[in-house]
């Protein structure tokens, strides 16, 4: 097998900023927002692609025309692919289509649009610097680990404050290592006050990996559903997110230096498979009197949810397996509380065993309970629909 990386600055410019109402525009840059991609091919020359944009989310329309926009320019067959965000609040709009489920019920701050060309321009010139910079690749370790004081529960006053971090690295022959890192938390240092382009917490831990000398495909962003900085943040400001990714920064290096819950094997080939997963709609709640004294957030949500009605929802989790390690690309949202026993100490995932949200699609929350919290009313199918597919998840994982 051979690897590659490469990444390119992308949607830079002054414009709406997404993930928060009301709708905000930009006012400066923090840091710019990057398009990452690891270009992976097996003994018989087939090629995948996972790409990971600093961004709000991807939607499946938009995610399946940019695959075929790839494909079409002889580049990488579409089911090879996989497209996620880094679930930035401070990128620009630009990833959703109308027919899509978020972008219907939250319009404002969820853009309506095709994949543009400057998009498409900088995904493929991405994926071409990834094949011309391909390597034979040697070995890959995995590593586990908990780490603390970053993101904590949002549901659970005190629960998670240590949060599990997985790290691959991808070795190869003539060229440096290439490093991968799942870290499940919402990444919103940044609140809705500020109007800086900015990619958040991963993004900005990857650019400060790369400012190092690291050779970054991506940090990706796991079951995160419940998890975030808003608990365990002295501020909302750009120096206290540089300050949060400093930290997961040094984690990270940390945890490459120790190799601490190493798995490492010689990979051979990758096994692509595709799950589908029907979800039907919960009914939209009725809105609340405006003088009910409910949370901000979730008034706000079930504003939102009230006024559309969904139809059932086919969900797709697309898995990777390279010799031991499985990669699941889930869309949406899952909780971290349905794959970890322990909520306070310092429970790490299997080392083998990666969970990657915001992947090829986005139809929001998926959790598994109806609590009232802001998660669970913004959820919009059936939980029971959902706890069949953590199961089937933790099954096959």
């Amino acid at each position: 097998m051979r690897v590659g990386m490469a990444a390119r600055r992308w949607k830079s410019q002054r414009g709406a900023l997404s993930g928060y109402r009301p709708l905000r525009y930009a006012t400066a840059e923090h840091r710019p927002l990057y398009v990452r991609v690891t270009v992976l091919e097996n003994g018989t020359g087939q090629l995948y692609a996972a790409i990971l944009l600093d961004g709000l989310a991807v939607g499946k329309q938009w995610a399946e025309r940019m695959k075929g926009k790839i494909q079409d320019n002889g580049l990488i067959h579409r089911d090879h692919i996989a497209i996620t965000s880094t679930h930035s609040h401070s990128s620009t709009i630009a990833a959703f289509c109308e027919e899509d489920v978020m972008a219907r019920v939250f319009s404002d701050v969820i853009a309506a649009m095709e994949p543009d060309e400057e998009s498409y321009r900088v995904i493929a010139d991405a994926l071409r610097d990834a094949l011309e910079s391909l390597d034979d690749l040697a070995v890959i370790r995995l590593c586990s680990h908990a780490v603390p004081n970053i993101g904590a529960s949002r549901r659970k006053p005190g629960a998670f404050r240590w949060l599990p971090l997985q790290v691959a690295t991808f070795i190869c022959v003539e060229k440096p290592p290439i490093f991968w890192v799942n870290f499940p938390c919402h990444p919103t240092v940044l609140s809705r006050s500020h109007t800086w382009i900015s990619p958040d917490l991963h993004g900005t831990a990857a650019q400060q990996l790369m400012e190092r000398g690291y050779l970054i495909g991506g940090i990706w962003n796991g079951p995160a559903a419940d998890i975030s900085t808003r608990y365990t943040r002295q501020e909302s400001s750009v120096w206290e997110l540089e300050r949060f990714a400093n930290r997961l920064a040094e984690q990270t290096m940390d945890v490459l230096n120790h190799g601490r819950g190493e798995v490492e094997f010689h990979p051979s080939t990758i096994d692509v498979s595709v799950s589908s997963y029907s979800l039907r709609p919960k009914l939209p709640p009725q809105e609340p009197a405006s003088d009910l004294s409910l949370p901000h957030d979730i008034m706000e949500g079930i504003r939102a949810r009230s006024k559309v009605t969904l139809s059932p929802f086919s969900l797709e989790v697309s898995t990777w397996k390279i010799g031991p390690w499985t990669i699941h690309w889930v869309p949406g949202e899952l909780p971290l509380c349905s794959f970890l026993k322990d909520q306070r100490e310092r429970t790490r995932l299997p080392t083998s065993r990666w969970i990657i949200g915001y992947a090829n699609d986005y139809p929001g929350y998926l959790l598994p309970a109806d609590d009232a919290s802001y998660e669970s009313v913004m959820t919009l199918y059936d939980p029971r629909d959902i706890r069949r597919l953590i199961a089937d998840l933790k099954e096959t994982s």
